[in-house]
Parts: structure tokens; C-alpha cells; sequence
């Protein structure tokens, strides 16, 4: 096959050479940025087949460039398209599926992004078209900092719970650190863009480090949230009163509409940020005793229940709709409808859901197996969690509708690009407090952030 890659919606064709069943294959490939991001080439088409071996590969260095590959007709393929530069990224000379991408500076950054894209194919006959959705992969984090001491020599900042590598099948792997290096400009300290792996865990914690003519200081915020791919982390604040005490904002924009997060911290403390995700109002609900898992509160399915204290707990909602036909963002026609089936759901007063992370996604099947949750959906009214659909089990879409889960066998592994019959359920968490610890505690009223739900 031979194609044209670029990275604006464009098609090109695939002039398939004779295989050994004697058939000549003409398939049309269209690759695409996803909205609001881009990526630089070279960029490299390897197909795997279905056991993940390696069976033919191409880099082309710009759009101008045609790409050529020669594959056996009527077999299943893998087509990772990735654009990963040599000067930043490192990729053995022959990978399989499962080999890994890694960030070649030791500070685990890089100085440009990396775009990826998967699609599986079947190619058979004469004509056909096969899609790959490209997008970004890393995060950008970018430091401002203003008002150090003169005699400050080094500012460098810490991102903990960031991944280190990631599989040509598109899989993050191991959790560690990244360093951010800033330099003097002006009256600032700032860093130029540094990309770096997402982050695989519920908490980010930054630490800004400096050093002046009283050694080495450390001043940490703990971020509640992931550091999401795609999307650039602005990072600003002031040194004042003889310490940190940064104020600024954490801005996210990109794919998602922005949010802009206030904080202050200084040293010797630790300062917790929320998230600042539409799904997080700041509103908590007031409640007689704590939900459990596979209960129902308010009319809404309880699945997970995070204690963050004796008297107050994060709960995850599963919504009572279940989404057939679904497809996936890797979808060429419509990549949006999972995000936008999300976006428009309310569960009586609760909007703001979304689509399950992949961590999520395992506690769902924990739950769904391990606690009568398929009975608490019935009771609440809800739609029926569907294992197996003409004896075929039901895959679920999660992590951004780019991956998929299942009730009946616990595994993750990504959509596809063809398919139509996936199912979308959704989540939304909420905060709750015992009424009893509000009303015992002796403190000023309860700011109107404190909402009370019906008990």
C-alpha cells in the first residue's frame, strides 16, 4: 500500500501491489490532527499484525513524501502513524506492538511533542478506506515565575506521577518524575514549553525549588488532577514577604474549554489544588451517614466511595442511561459523539458528566462483579449493564472514548477505528459531609458552596 500522511484532513491513495492470491488493492487512507492540536514530521507508519510482530514500516518527512507499504491481502493489521523526533524520542529499529517510546532526556521532557494515531485494518478488497485519528500525546508545561531573590542562582521545578514511557500500541508506562529547568529573563524566572508524558494518577504534585545565598529551598503543591495530553499547563506566580507565596493560575486550554485555577503556597507547606473540572462545582452535599458502594443516593447509583475523612466522602455516580452504537474518538466520521453524548447529559439535577478514565473503567467491573450492582441499577430505574451482545461481549468506551472496557472480562484495550457497536456509560462524582459534623462543629455558617440535598 502507499499513501500520502498528512496532517490536515486530506485523502490519499493506497496503490496495493499484487499479493500472493494474485488481487491488486486500492485503499484510500485519510489522517487527521485531532481539533486544536498539530504535529511536526517526520512522521513513521508501521502495520502490525495480529500478534503484534512487525511486518513493514515507512518514514516520510513531509507531506510532499509518498509512503508505501506491501501487506497480504484479507489479514488483520495494526497502522500506528506516530511523529516522534529523534532528537527528543528514541524507538528501537525493529519494535513490536508492545515496544516502547522513550524520552531521551534524562529530565524525562522533551523539547517538541509527540503525535500518535492508530487504525485496524482488513485490506481485501479492490477499493477501501482506512482512517487514522492523530493526536497529541504529551502535556506542556510552561513556568513563570516573578520577584525571586536577585541573588538567586537556580529555579527548577519537580512534576511527580507523570508517565516515562509509552508503547507504540499507545499505552503510558511506569510513573516517575520530570524536571523543569527555568532561566532569568528580566525580572523572571521562566521555562520554555517542556512536553512531557501524561500523568497516570489522580494527584500531580509540582515542587519549585530555588537556590540563593541560604541554600537550597523547596516549596510543594499538590495538584487533584492528571496532567491530560493535549492540553498546555501555564504555571505563574510571585515571591513575596520573605518566602513563596505564589499566586497565579494554572490555565488549561487546548482541546477542552479552559479553566483557571487559583492557589497559593509557601515554604515548608503542602497545598492541595482542586481540579478544577466542570465536574468539580465546589458544591458539597450534606447527608445522614456516608453512601457504600452499590447503593443509591438521591436516585442516582453510588459505585466508589473515597472517604477523604470520618465525616466526609468523594462518591462516583454511574449514570442510569446505557448508550448503544456508539463510536469511538478514533472514528473518522464521527470521533466526536461519545464526547458530545456526555456533554449533554443530566441526571436530574446533576449535569457535568463525563466518560470513565481507565482507571475508573476497572473499579466499574470490580464493582459490577464484586457488589449487587447490577440489581441497585434496576431498583434506581436504570438501564440494564449489558455483558454480551449476540454472544459477543459488550465493550465499553473509556479513557476519552479512545479505549474500551467490559463488565464480563476484565481487560483495556483500545477502540477501534471501524467499529460502530460500542456502549458508553457515564460517571460524576460529588462530595458529601455528615449533617451531624456540620451542625457539632463550632465554626462560622457554612459558605453557600455547602449545598443540602433532600435526606
Amino acid at each position: 500500500m502507499a499513501a500520502i500522511l498528512t496532517a490536515s484532513c486530506e485523502k490519499s491513495a493506497f496503490n496495493q501491489s499484487e499479493y500472493g492470491n494474485g488481487k491488486t488493492s486500492q485503499v484510500d487512507i485519510l489522517t487527521r490532527s485531532a481539533v486544536g492540536s498539530s504535529f511536526d514530521y517526520p512522521l513513521t507508519v508501521y502495520a502490525f499484525n495480529s500478534d503484534g510482530t512487525l511486518k513493514a514500516s515507512q518514514t516520510i518527512s513531509s507531506q510532499e513524501e509518498q509512503m508505501s507499504l506491501t501487506l497480504n491481502s484479507g489479514q488483520s493489521y495494526r497502522i500506528v502513524a506516530i511523529t516522534a523526533p529523534e532528537s527528543d524520542y528514541t524507538i528501537e529499529d525493529a519494535p513490536d506492538i508492545t515496544s516502547v517510546i522513550c524520552i531521551k532526556s534524562a529530565d524525562k521532557i522533551a523539547d517538541k511533542p509527540m503525535g500518535w494515531g492508530l487504525a485496524e485494518i482488513i485490506p481485501s478488497s479492490e477499493k477501501s478506506t482506512v482512517a487514522i485519528h492523530m493526536g497529541q500525546r504529551m502535556a506542556s508545561v510552561s513556568i513563570a515565575l516573578a520577584g525571586l531573590p536577585s541573588e538567586c542562582s537556580e529555579v527548577s521545578v519537580s512534576v511527580q506521577s507523570v508517565a516515562q514511557s509509552m508503547t507504540l500500541e499507545g499505552e503510558n508506562r511506569e510513573s516517575g518524575t520530570a524536571h523543569i529547568k527555568c532561566g532569568k529573563n528580566g525580572d523572571k524566572w521562566q521555562s520554555v514549553a517542556a512536553y512531557l508524558l501524561p500523568s497516570d494518577t489522580e494527584q500531580t504534585i509540582f515542587t519549585i525549588s530555588y537556590k540563593d545565598n541560604g541554600g537550597d529551598h523547596f516549596c510543594s503543591v499538590t495538584y487533584n488532577g492528571q496532567l491530560d495530553a493535549g492540553t498546555p499547563y501555564n504555571i505563574s506566580g510571585t515571591f513575596a514577604d520573605g518566602g513563596i507565596n505564589l499566586t497565579g493560575n494554572i490555565s488549561m486550554t487546548g482541546w477542552n474549554e479552559s479553566i483557571n485555577l487559583n492557589f497559593s503556597f509557601g515554604p515548608g507547606t503542602n497545598t492541595v489544588i482542586d481540579s478544577g473540572s466542570n465536574e468539580d462545582d465546589g458544591q458539597v452535599y450534606k447527608v445522614s451517614q456516608i453512601p457504600s458502594p452499590a447503593t443509591i443516593w438521591e436516585g442516582h447509583v453510588v459505585v466508589i466511595t473515597d472517604s477523604t475523612s470520618r465525616n466526609s466522602a468523594t462518591l462516583t455516580l454511574l449514570s442510569l442511561s446505557d448508550w448503544g452504537d456508539m463510536t469511538a474518538s478514533t472514528h473518522a466520521a464521527t470521533p466526536d459523539m461519545a464526547r458530545s453524548t456526555a456533554s449533554a447529559y443530566q441526571e436530574f439535577d446533576l449535569k457535568n458528566w463525563r466518560i470513565p478514565t481507565e482507571d475508573e473503567a476497572r473499579a466499574l467491573f470490580n464493582a459490577y462483579n464484586n457488589l449487587p450492582l447490577a440489581q441497585v441499577m434496576t431498583d434506581a430505574g436504570g438501564d440494564e449493564i449489558v455483558l454480551t451482545e449476540k454472544s459477543n461481549n459488550v465493550r465499553y468506551l473509556c479513557h476519552d472514548a479512545s479505549r474500551t472496557y467490559s463488565y464480563k472480562v476484565n481487560s483495556i484495550l483500545d477502540a477501534g477505528a471501524s467499529a460502530k457497536n460500542y456502549h458508553l456509560r457515564l460517571v460524576r462524582k460529588v462530595k458529601v459531609i455528615l449533617a451531624t459534623a456540620i451542625q457539632s462543629a463550632q465554626c462560622p455558617p457554612l459558605s453557600e458552596d455547602v449545598q443540602s440535598a433532600p435526606l
